[in-house]
């Protein structure tokens, strides 16, 4: 009801990729591979850009090649290449190419390691791995094997990556803990930074000490790490004299976080409605013959009226008339039995 979502799981139950898709989106935001016709708004030689409207009204920055001429006004066609986030517009390229047929589902699957031989397996609404998955997706801080933890703090510029050794107990000298901490930190960072779609600037506080031999089996440990998990391009240099390994990422798919959290990191109105919705499924399925009364925050039962789905339809077609949608007396869902 109102959203899609997917993951990646390997033989091992270690998820690595995730997929969301909103019905919301559709006629305001551009998934990355998607290919558009359009209109030319404006150029911008001073910034090597040129802007294009799409047909359904969303804005997006080209940067054409210096051999293409193009004119205000102009009809085009272009590839997304970055989805929007926070404060950009999704960027896009020319293109004159075949226009693929593949849901955005079906590109996603493709892009990730195994392509597709990985089997699509459809689970029930609420399904715990995919929930949990999501769920472990937002947190900030990720514990290590072994102890220790690693704690991204997303800012305007950049993900800033510290690394703790809190609850380790590696024996040997300082300088080969060190190098063991910060591997697998590299290692979890890879991972982390794959399944949430980070991209940008990352920048990975080290443990000390480090010499420039241990740095670079970091860096190397990063990258064979990444690699394994995705087919994004990658600039990664060895930690400086101060610690901090940096990384540049190519940007594609919108950041997790930027999709269901707000500016300040709380879970939107449209996140929490929805979120509710699949508590609610789980709720209908164990009570087939029970009147439900699902109770949203102000701001959740204000999007669920005004966001254009006609959710209340989708329940009832799924349900039944038995489940009422109402507004909360607190900022929390509440699911009543009647």
């Amino acid at each position: 009801m109102g959203e899609t979502r997917a993951v990646g799981v390997d033989g091992d139950g270690v998820v690595f990729g995730l997929y969301i898709d909103r019905a919301s989106d559709a006629g305001r935001r551009v998934q990355f591979g998607n290919v558009f016709d359009g209109r030319v708004s404006a150029l911008t030689p001073q910034q090597g850009a040129v802007f294009v409207e799409l047909d359904s009204g969303i804005e997006v920055m080209v940067r054409p090649t210096s051999s293409v001429a193009l004119a205000e006004g102009q009809r085009v066609t272009v590839r997304i290449i970055s989805e929007a986030h926070r404060g950009k517009l999704a960027r896009a390229v020319l293109y004159n190419g075949p226009v693929s047929g593949l849901s955005g589902l079906q590109r996603w699957q493709s892009r990730l390691p195994g392509g597709d031989a990985l089997e699509l397996k459809e689970v029930q609404i609420g399904d715990a791995v995919v929930a949990d998955a999501f769920e472990d997706a937002l947190r900030r801080q990720i514990f290590l094997p072994g102890g220790g933890r690693i704690t991204l703090s997303p800012t305007p510029a950049l993900t800033a990556v510290d690394v703790d050794t809190a609850g380790r107990k590696d024996s040997g000298r300082a300088a080969s803990r060190a190098l063991n901490i910060n591997r697998l930190a590299a290692c979890s960072l890879a991972l982390e930074i794959a399944r949430r779609r980070i991209g940008g600037l990352v920048v990975l506080d080290c443990v000390a000490p480090l010499n420039s031999d241990a740095g670079k089996q970091v860096r190397n440990a990063f990258l064979t790490a990444f690699t394994a998990f995705s087919d994004r391009q990658v600039k990664c240099l060895a930690p400086s004299a101060l610690g901090l390994m940096e990384l540049s990422l190519q940007r594609r798919e919108a950041p997790i976080r930027d999709i269901l959290l707000d500016a300040d990191g709380c879970p939107t109105a449209e996140t929490t409605c929805l979120d509710a919705l699949r508590r609610l499924a789980v709720e209908a399925r164990a009570y087939p013959m029970a009147r439900l009364s699902l109770h949203l925050p102000e701001a959740s039962k204000a999007w669920f009226d005004e966001c254009g789905l006609n959710l209340q339809r989708a329940i009832d077609g799924m349900f039944g008339a038995r489940i009422s949608v109402a507004q909360a007396d607190r900022e929390q869902v509440e699911i009543i039995k009647l």
